[in-house]
C-alpha cells in the first residue's frame, strides 16, 4: 500500500483560510496530547508561511516551500500538554493579494506500521523547515546570519526533498513524487541557482504528476523552460549545450515554443496570472537573443495581463524586462524612465530577488547615461541587500556595477578591486552573461594598463560566453583595439571590418561604435582620409544615442585626423566642438573627488588644442605678425588655464548653511566613522604587508576591506555634495576664456604645461605676453621628481646632488624665459605635472655666488589657476575678526609631562586605550620647539586678539568648534600626514589626549577641512607635507593646502616635504615678522624669511625651501625692501647652519628611519624576524627598557623571530660627533628578551647608507 494510502483520511480540517496579503489568518486546533501529527496546509493565489503555535503562543515549527501560490506546507509536531495548537498561516505578499490556506491534520499513529512512510513524512516536514528557514535568512528576516548560511539550510532542504522522491516508489504515490520533484526543481531554480538539476528534476516532476494534475505540471513544464532559458544564457555561442544536444539558440526556441504553449493553455484556464509568467519568460528568450521589438511586444503584453487583475509587483517586472528590450534598441530614456516606474512597485519583500534585479538593472541604465552618482547609489543599495540576504548572483552584478562606474570615473584601481570580486562571484555556472559582461570590463583595464595579451584573452573568453548578436558584436570591436594596441593592424582591421559588414547592420549605435574604433585604426596606419569618412558616418548615430563621452571621442579623433590631413583650423574647430562636452563630462558626479577624475579625460583634448595653436602661434610668429602671435598665445594660455583646479572649484561652491548641517548631521558622523575605519584599516595594511607582503591573505583581505570602505565615503560624500553645492555659485573658468588677468606691477605669473606631445611655459606680465617650447615634458617630469627626491633625502643624498639637481631644473623651466622673469620682483607660479612637487624658490643659477637659489632674488607664490586669481587686491574685513587661531604642541604620548600633571589631579583614572581611534598614534613624538614657534608667533599680536589651543587644549574636537570665518590668521604647527592615494585621509594631527587625560582622536582630516569656511588672508600650516596629497592632472596635488585655499584662506603655507620642528619655528617667526611689521604679502614675507635662513650660495635648500605659499589672492605687491641679497656667510654663521642641518635630522622619526636602515644594512636582527610597534606586545623587561628609552629621548625598534627571540634596539643622534664626522651618528643599545643590556656601540653612516662600527 502506498504511503499516501497508508495516511489515510485527516484527523480534522479547517478553512479554506482566506489569507489577505501579509494579514495573518489561524486555525486552532484540538489533538490528543503526546500523539505525533503531520500538519499539511494547502495554499492557493498567495504565497504563505506556516508556523506552528503551543498554548502559550510560542513558535514550534515553520514550513514553507518553493512552489510559489501553490502547493502543501508539511510540520511534524508532538502535540503538547495542553494539547493545543495554532496553526498560523501568513502571506508573503502585495497587500492585494487574495489567496486561500486549507488545514489539514493527519495522526501519524496510523502509519505505526509503516516506518517507511513516517521517515518520507518527516523528511518532507524537516524539507519545509529547512526551506522556511533559508527563506527566513535570504529575507533578511533571520537575526544575524553568517555568509552561506541561507545555501546551506537551502542545500539541506533540497536533500530532504531527493531523500523523499527516492523513497517515494509505489505507483500510487505517483502524484506526491511529483509534487515533491516540482519542489525540488524549485529550491534547484529559485535559490541555488543551478540550471541544470533545475531542469532534470521540473522534466521529472511533468512526466510523474502526467495529465492527473495538469496544472502542476504545468507549472513544472515552465520551470523547465525557465531553466533552459539560463542554460542557453550560459552556454558558448555555436556549441550544444551539455546534455541537450542543440545549440543555445535552439534550446531557447524550444524553451520559447513550450512557454508559448503554456500561455494558451493558462488563457484558457482563466489562469491569466500565470499566463503573464510566461509571456515574461517569452520576452527575456528574445532579450537574450537580441530581438528587441520582440522582446517588448511580448513584455507589453504580459504588463496588461497583470495590471487587468491587480498583481502590481508582476506588471512592473514586465515593465523592467520591457525598459531593458528599449536599452536594446539604443532608447535609453525611454527605458530609464520605464525602470523608475518599475522600481516604484517592487518592494523588498516578499520577492528579494526581483528587487534586487530592478534596482541593479536601474542602476546601470543611469551608468549608462553618465549618471555615476545615481548609479553608485543604487548599486550601493543592491550590494548592502543582497550581501545581506545571501544573494550571490545579484551580489555578482552590484560589484560589477560600482566597477564599471569607478573606471568610468577613471579610478582603475578601485574598478579592478571591485570587478575582480566580482569575476570570482560570477561563475559561468551561476551567470554565464554576468561574468561576460565582467571579462569586458576587466580587459579594458588590462589594456589601458599594458597588459594587452591578458586583455585580448579576457576578450575572447568574454566572446565564448556571449549570445545575443549584439554583445558579440561589442566585444569583437573591443577586441580589435586591443588586437591593435597589440600592434597587429591588419588583423584588427579585418576583425571590425567583419563586425561593420555583417551585425552592425543591423544595429546602428554598434555600427557607429564600430566606425570609430575604425577611424581610431585607420589614423594610426596612416589612412586619415579614410577615417574621416567613417566618422562622418559615426557621428549622428552617436550624437543620437551615444553617452556624452562617445561624442567627446568621436569630436577628438576627427580632429586628429584632419590635422594629420593638413586642416589646422578645422581641426581647431572639432577639438573645440569636443571640449564643447567639457562640463557635460564633468558634471556626471556632483562628488568633486571624482569630478577631479572625470577630468582626467579632457587632458588629451587640450592638449591637442594647445598643439593646433602652437603651430599657428609659429607661423605668425616666423611672419612678423607679433600682435596675431600675442592673441594666439593669450587663446592658448588661457585654454590651458580653464583646464585647472576645476575640483577646488567644485570645493569651493560647497556651501553649508544651518539648516543644511542639520540634515545632512548623520551623513557627517556616518563619513567620521568611516575614514577612521579607512585609516586603521590602512595602518593595518602596511604594517601587513611590510612583515608579509601584497600576497598575503590577510593583507589582501584588508586590501578588499578598504575598497569597500573607499566606495562606501564615495556614496556618503556624493550625498554630501549634491546637498551643498548652490548652482551658479562657484566662479569657474569657462565661457569668459577671453582675458589675461590683471596683474599687479612688478609681477610676472608663470604658467606650465607637460602635454603629451611638449611641454610649454607662459610668462604673463602686466601688459605682456609670452610663450615659449621647453626641453621634453619626460625630461622635465623625470628632473622635477630627481630634484625633489633629493630633497626628501637630506640623510643619505649629499648636498651636491641637490645643488646639480636644482641647477639642471633651473636651465630646463627657468632659463627659457628668464629674460622675461629677471625684472619682477614677485613670480606667481601655475605648475603642471610633477612641477607641483618643485619648490620653485630653491631653483638655482649655476652661478657660485651667494644669491644663485631664486628666493634671494625673487618672491615666490604659487597658484592653482590663473582663473581663481583675484587681482583686483582689495580686502574685505569685518571689525569684529579675531587676529590669530593659534594651535600648536599637541600631547601625543602616554609618558608626556602635561599629561601626567592631569592625570594627578584628575577624580578619575585614565580610560583603557582606544587604539582604534588612531593607530598611527604611538609614532607621534612631541614637537618641542612648535611650543616656542607659537610663543615667538604669538607675542607679535596683541594677547587679546589670539585664541590659543596648546598642549592638551590642542584637540580635535575644541578645534572644529570653533568659527574659523572669525580669524584674519590661522597657524596650526602639528603633526601631518598624507595619502596619496585617498585625499580625504590626509590629516592635521593633533592632541591624542584631550584636557582631562581621555584617549581621543587627533586626526583633522581633509574631509573635516571640507567642512569649514574661512576668510584668513593667511593660513599657515607648519606640519609635515601639507602641501602634498593626491596628484590629478590639471587639478594639482589634492590634499591638506589645496582645500584649505578651496575653503575661503587667500594664501596658505604649507610642506612639501618634513621639515626640522626647529628650522620651521624660525622660518614661521620670521615670516610673521615679516608678514606683520613689514606689511608684507604672504610671498614676500616668506622670502625674507627664507633668505634669514640662507647663509652661502651652498646652503642646504632641504632645511629651508620646504615651504611655500599658494595664493588665490594677489595684493598691489611686497614693499622693495628686505629683497637685496645677503653677502657671504661668516665662520660662525657656516657653522651655525650646520649644526641646524644636523639637528633637523635628529627628529625621532628621522633617527627611527636611520636606525632601520642600520640593522637592515649590518644584519643586527635574525632575517626572518618582524617589527613589534606596540609596547604592550612587548615581554615587561622590555617594556621597562623602552619607558626608560623614551624618557632619555631615544627612538627604539624591537624586532621578533619566529623563534620568539625578542631583540631591542634603542639610539640617540650624537650631535658632537656627527658634527665631526660630518655624517649621521647613533649610539646604539642592544637589549635581550630579559631586558639586559648586551651590546652599545657607536656607528656611522655614509652617504650611500652602508653603516660602520667607530671604535669605541
Amino acid at each position: 500500500m502506498s504511503c499516501t494510502a497508508a495516511l489515510g483520511a485527516p484527523a480534522l480540517a479547517e478553512g479554506p483560510l482566506k489569507t489577505a496579503g501579509t494579514e495573518p489568518a489561524a486555525a486552532r486546533v484540538a489533538i490528543a496530547p503526546g500523539h505525533a501529527y503531520l500538519i499539511e496546509v494547502d495554499e492557493r493565489d498567495n504565497d504563505a508561511l506556516v508556523e506552528i503555535l503551543d498554548s502559550r503562543n510560542q513558535v514550534i515549527a515553520r514550513a514553507d516551500h518553493p512552489e510559489r501560490r501553490t502547493g502543501s506546507r508539511r510540520a511534524v509536531v508532538t502535540a503538547p500538554d495542553p494539547p493545543s495548537l495554532v496553526v498560523r498561516v501568513t502571506g508573503k505578499e502585495h497587500a492585494g493579494a487574495a489567496g486561500t490556506a486549507t488545514v489539514r491534520v493527519f495522526d501519524l499513529a496510523a502509519l505505526g506500521t509503516r516506518p517507511d512512510c513516517i521517515a518520507i513524512v518527516k523528511a518532507l516536514a524537516a524539507a519545509d523547515a529547512d526551506y522556511a528557514a533559508g527563506e527566513e535568512i535570504s529575507r533578511g528576516h533571520s537575526g544575524s546570519p553568517t555568509p552561506g548560511d541561507a545555501r546551506a539550510a537551502f542545500l539541506r532542504a533540497a536533500e530532504g526533498y531527493a531523500a523523499a522522491v527516492s523513497a517515494l516508489t509505489a505507483p500510487a504515490d505517483r502524484p506526491l513524487r511529483g509534487e515533491t520533484a516540482l519542489a525540488l526543481a524549485g529550491v534547484e531554480y529559485f535559490d541555488l541557482q543551478d540550471w541544470a538539476k533545475a531542469a532534470e528534476w521540473a522534466e521529472a516532476a511533468s512526466e510523474a504528476l502526467g495529465p492527473g494534475d495538469s496544472y502542476r505540471q504545468a507549472r513544472a513544464e515552465a520551470l523547465a523552460a525557465a531553466a533552459w532559458i539560463e542554460l542557453g544564457s550560459a552556454a558558448p555561442a555555436g556549441r550544444p549545450v551539455p546534455g541537450y544536444g542543440v545549440d543555445s539558440t535552439e534550446l531557447r526556441a524550444r524553451a520559447r515554443r513550450l512557454l508559448q504553449r503554456l500561455s494558451r493553455f493558462h488563457l484558457q484556464r482563466g489562469e491569466r496570472y500565470d499566463a503573464g509568467l510566461q509571456l515574461t519568460n517569452i520576452a527575456l528568450t528574445y532579450l537574450h537573443e537580441g530581438r528587441y521589438p520582440q522582446c517588448v511586444t511580448a513584455s507589453q503584453s504580459a504588463s496588461q495581463l497583470f495590471e487587468a487583475i491587480d498583481e502590481t509587483l508582476r506588471r512592473a517586472l514586465a515593465w523592467q524586462n520591457q525598459a531593458l528590450c528599449l536599452w536594446g534598441l539604443g532608447r535609453l530614456p525611454e527605458a530609464l524612465r520605464r525602470f523608475d516606474r518599475a522600481r516604484k512597485d517592487i518592494p523588498e519583500q516578499p520577492y528579494p530577488k526581483l528587487y534586487l534585479a530592478v534596482v541593479n538593472n536601474t542602476a546601470l541604465a543611469n551608468y549608462a547615461v553618465g549618471r555615476f552618482d545615481t548609479s553608485l547609489r543604487l548599486f550601493d543599495r543592491a550590494l548592502a541587500f543582497a550581501q545581506e540576504v545571501q544573494a550571490q548572483r545579484d551580489e555578482g552584478q552590484s560589484l560589477y556595477g560600482i566597477g564599471v562606474n569607478y573606471y568610468a570615473l577613471g579610478d582603475r584601481v578601485r574598478a579592478r578591486e571591485f570587478l575582480d570580486r566580482s569575476l570570482s562571484i560570477r561563475t559561468v555556472a551561476l551567470d554565464g552573461r554576468g561574468r561576460m559582461a565582467t571579462l569586458r570590463a576587466l580587459a579594458n583595464i588590462d589594456a589601458e594598463q599594458g597588459r594587452v595579451e591578458s586583455a585580448i584573452a579576457f576578450d575572447r573568453e568574454a566572446l565564448r560566453l556571449a549570445v545575443a548578436p549584439s554583445a558579440a558584436a561589442r566585444i569583437k570591436v573591443q577586441l580589435a583595439a586591443h588586437t591593435a594596441a597589440a600592434g597587429r593592424l591588419t588583423e584588427a582591421r579585418a576583425q571590425l571590418d567583419e563586425v561593420i559588414s555583417t551585425r552592425a547592420k543591423a544595429d546602428s549605435l554598434i555600427r557607429a561604435e564600430a566606425l570609430l574604433q575604425r577611424a581610431v585604426l585607420l589614423r594610426e596606419m596612416g589612412r586619415p582620409r579614410e577615417a574621416l569618412a567613417d566618422l562622418a558616418a559615426a557621428r549622428p548615430p552617436l550624437h543620437r544615442l551615444g553617452g556624452v563621452l562617445e561624442e567627446f571621442e568621436a569630436d577628438l579623433e576627427q580632429a586628429r585626423a584632419l590635422r594629420m590631413i593638413g586642416r589646422p583650423h578645422a581641426a581647431l574647430a572639432a577639438v573645440e566642438g569636443a571640449l564643447g562636452h567639457s562640463d557635460a563630462v564633468r558634471l556626471q558626479s556632483a562628488n568633486p573627488e571624482l569630478r577631479a577624475q572625470l577630468q582626467a579625460p579632457l587632458r588629451p583634448a587640450y592638449d591637442l588644442e594647445l598643439e593646433l595653436l602652437r603651430e599657428r602661434y609659429e607661423r605668425a610668429l616666423a611672419a612678423g605678425r607679433d600682435k596675431e602671435a600675442d592673441a594666439i598665445a593669450a587663446a592658448a594660455f588661457v585654454s590651458a588655464d580653464a583646464s585647472r583646479a576645476q575640483s577646488l572649484g567644485d570645493v569651493a561652491a560647497q556651501k553649508y548653511a544651518p539648516a543644511v548641517r542639520r540634515a545632512l548631521a548623520s551623513e557627517f558622523q556616518r563619513r567620521e566613522a568611516l575614514y577612521r575605519a579607512l585609516a586603521a584599516r590602512q595602518f593595518a595594511l602596511d604594517a601587513r604587508v611590510d612583515r608579509s607582503g601584497s600576497d598575503d591573505p590577510h593583507a589582501r583581505h584588508l586590501m578588499s576591506d578598504i575598497a569597500e570602505l573607499e566606495r562606501q565615503a564615495d556614496a556618503v560624500n556624493t550625498v554630501i555634495a549634491s546637498r551643498a553645492v548652490s548652482a551658479g555659485t562657484a566662479r569657474r573658468a569657462g565661457t569668459g576664456r577671453a582675458s589675461l588677468p590683471s596683474l599687479p606691477a612688478d609681477t610676472a605669473l608663470v604658467s606650465y604645461w607637460l602635454g603629451s606631445e611638449s611641454a610649454y611655459a607662459w610668462v604673463v606680465l602686466p601688459r605682456a605676453i609670452h610663450w615659449t617650447r621647453l626641453p621634453s615634458p619626460v625630461a622635465v617630469a623625470d628632473q622635477a621628481v630627481a630634484f625633489h627626491h633629493s630633497l626628501t633625502r637630506l640623510v643619505d643624498v649629499p648636498l651636491e646632488r641637490r645643488l646639480h639637481d636644482a641647477q639642471a631644473l633651473y636651465e630646463m623651466i627657468i632659463r627659457p624665459i628668464e629674460p622675461w622673469l629677471s625684472g619682477a620682483r614677485q613670480w606667481v607660479v601655475i605648475p603642471d605635472g610633477a612641477l607641483d612637487y618643485v619648490p620653485f624658490a630653491a631653483l638655482a643659477m649655476p652661478d657660485p655666488k651667494a644669491d644663485s637659489f631664486v628666493a634671494t632674488r625673487h618672491d615666490v607664490a604659487l597658484a592653482p589657476a590663473a582663473w581663481m586669481l583675484d587681482t583686483s587686491g582689495a580686502r574685505v574685513r569685518s571689525r569684529a575678526r579675531r587676529a590669530l587661531l593659534l594651535v600648536a604642541d599637541p600631547v601625543y604620548q602616554p609618558d608626556d609631562p602635561r599629561l601626567a600633571v592631569v592625570m594627578r589631579t584628575s577624580a578619575t583614572s585614565q580610560p583603557p586605550a582606544r587604539h582604534s581611534l588612531d593607530p598611527d598614534r604611538g609614532q607621534y613624538q612631541r614637537l618641542p620647539f612648535t611650543a616656542q614657534e607659537a610663543a615667538q608667533i604669538s607675542a607679535q599680536f596683541p594677547p587679546a586678539d589670539v585664541d590659543r589651543l596648546i598642549g592638551l587644549d590642542a584637540t580635535r574636537d575644541r578645534l572644529l568648534s570653533l568659527d574659523w570665518s572669525a580669524y584674519r590668521f590661522i597657524h596650526i604647527a602639528t603633526h601631518g600626514i598624507v595619502d596619496a592615494q585617498v585625499p580625504q585621509l590626509s590629516a592635521l594631527i593633533l592632541s591624542s589626549y584631550d584636557s582631562s587625560g581621555r584617549v581621543v582622536d587627533g586626526a583633522v582630516r581633509v574631509a573635516d577641512l571640507s567642512l569649514e569656511s574661512l576668510a584668513a588672508d593667511v593660513a599657515v600650516l607648519s606640519a609635515c607635507d601639507t602641501a602634498l596629497g593626491k596628484q590629478v592632472p590639471s587639478e594639482g596635488l589634492l590634499g591638506i593646502g589645496s582645500t584649505m585655499l578651496a575653503r575661503g584662506a587667500r594664501a596658505v603655507v604649507a610642506s612639501l616635504w618634513p621639515v626640522s620642528d626647529e628650522i620651521g619655528a624660525r622660518l614661521m617667526t620670521e615670516f610673521y615678522r615679516h608678514l606683520l611689521r613689514d606689511s608684507m604679502s604672504p610671498a614676500a614675507a616668506l622670502g625674507a624669511a627664507m633668505r634669514s635662513v640662507v647663509s652661502s650660495g651652498a646652503a642646504d635648500p632641504a632645511l629651508w625651501a620646504a615651504y611655500q605659499v599658494s595664493v588665490v589672492a594677489l595684493g598691489p605687491g611686497p614693499p622693495a625692501r628686505g629683497v637685496a641679497s645677503r653677502g657671504p656667510a661668516t665662520a660662525h654663521e657656516g657653522a651655525e647652519l650646520e649644526t641646524r642641518r644636523l639637528r633637523a635630522i635628529q627628529a625621532p622619526a628621522r633617527v627611527e628611519r636611520l636606525l632601520d636602515g642600520l640593522i637592515s644594512d649590518r644584519q643586527l636582527s635574525p632575517k626572518d624576524s618582524y617589527q613589534i610597534r606596540d609596547p604592550a606586545a612587548l615581554p615587561l623587561p622590555l617594556q621597562k627598557a623602552v619607558a626608560e628609552a623614551s624618557q632619555q629621548g631615544r627612538v627604539w625598534v624591537c624586532r621578533a623571530s619566529s623563534y620568539k627571540t625578542w631583540l631591542l634596539f634603542t639610539a640617540e643622534m650624537s650631535l658632537p660627533l656627527s658634527r665631526e664626522r660630518g655624517a649621521p651618528v647613533l649610539l646604539l643599545n642592544r637589549y635581550d628578551e630579559k631586558g639586559e643590556l648586551k651590546d652599545t656601540g657607536s656607528w656611522v653612516s655614509d652617504p650611500h647608507g652602508k653603516w660602520r662600527r667607530l671604535a669605541d
